[in-house]
């Protein structure tokens, strides 16, 4: 049986921030058997493979977004199959990556998106509608002739189980269907007008622009961001001796958080720790001497890639002398005030000269 899928994204809570989380499959069109329209030394199913790669690569740069392909390979798919693998995924949206064929002269990028009819279809429609424009403003933004988003009903009357009127397109139609999972078709560009594979589809390199194009796009409509949220609740206090432990909230999304620290005096800051738990302790730095700290998160285990804005927290780690004094023979008394919930104090003495 057929089940009904929700198709919006969700959001989750984060400690005052918020990750939202955006499943896409993209749809390489044809393959295998079907080549698709074939013109000018293009075959489609070898570019639209190429360009679903290319987006994939790049939306997964995108903290919350995962991306599945319906082919990896040139492999034939029906449409039947190519909707089931969206249900599969429980996707929020459906992306068939296509180029047209027409006349010569018939140049430019157009998206499909489905109409307002069947169960859900309102809603399905303006997803599928936001996400078109989304593409085709990016496409248009590479130079591409801008041909619009469209909307094709049946042309034989098919109609849903309400009586109103199908999508034109079986993935289109069986995508809201089946699953009430919003799907589009993008028509990058023409394979039948010389200048569309010269300036957009006959390198790997402008292939990669579209895939990248049509990534930017969907992030753009789901609002999301190749940064992870902001630690928040970011506390330091003194632990044992000549430790300040810091600890935060989980950062939904984060495979690994970095530890930075600054001296008072200094102006820039120095990671000295990764750590995969949300709470650190600094045992490298000195008494009397007063740290400040960030932490950042990160969406893998790299260093630097899709890190956060650090969330900076202060830490007056020291212990201040406040006086030394002789005490009878060869003795010296030393005095400073408590700190805190310190549970000891460790005695540093140099001698005249000394380092």
């Amino acid at each position: 049986s057929m089940s009904s899928l929700g198709a919006r994204a969700t959001v989750t809570k984060v400690g005052g921030s918020t990750t939202k989380k955006v499943i896409v499959v993209l749809d390489p069109g044809h393959g295998g058997s079907d080549g698709g329209a074939a013109a000018n030394g293009i075959t489609e199913k070898d570019i639209n493979l190429k360009i679903a790669k290319y987006a994939k690569a790049e939306l997964e740069k995108y903290i919350g977004a995962t991306v599945y392909l319906t082919r990896s390979d040139d492999t034939y798919l029906s449409l039947d199959q190519r909707a089931q693998i969206a249900g599969n995924y429980h996707a929020n949206l459906f992306v068939s990556i296509h180029n047209n064929s027409a006349v010569a002269a018939a140049s430019g990028a157009e998206v499909f998106y489905p109409n307002s009819n069947g169960a859900n279809g309102a809603a399905i429609a303006s997803t599928g509608r936001g996400v078109a424009q989304q593409i085709e403003n990016q496409l248009v933004a590479l130079g591409l002739t801008n041909r619009g988003i469209v909307i094709r009903n049946s042309e034989s009357g098919d109609s849903y189980s309400d009586g109103s009127l199908m999508d034109y397109y079986g993935v289109i139609r069986r995508c809201k269907n089946w699953y009430g999972i919003p799907g589009i078709i993008v028509e990058h560009a023409f394979v039948s007008n010389a200048s569309d594979v010269t300036n957009y589809l006959n390198s790997d390199s402008r292939l990669k622009k579209l895939g990248v194009a049509d990534a930017t796009g969907i992030a753009k409509y789901y609002g999301l961001s190749k940064s992870l949220p902001v630690p928040t609740n970011v506390t330091a206090a003194v632990n044992g001796l000549n430790g300040v432990k810091l600890t935060w909230g989980k950062v939904s999304g984060a495979k690994q958080y970095n530890v930075y620290r600054r001296k008072a005096g200094e102006k820039s800051y120095k990671k000295i720790g990764t750590t995969k738990s949300t709470s650190y302790t600094d045992r490298t730095g000195y008494c009397a001497t007063k740290y400040y700290y960030r932490v950042a998160a990160n969406a893998n285990s790299n260093n630097s890639a899709q890190s956060s804005s650090v969330a900076a927290t202060t830490s007056d780690g020291s212990v201040t002398m406040k006086s030394a004094t002789a005490s009878g023979f060869n003795d010296v008394v030393i005095k400073w005030g408590k700190r805190g919930s310190s549970s000891g104090y460790r005695i540093y003495r140099k001698t005249e000269g000394g380092k």
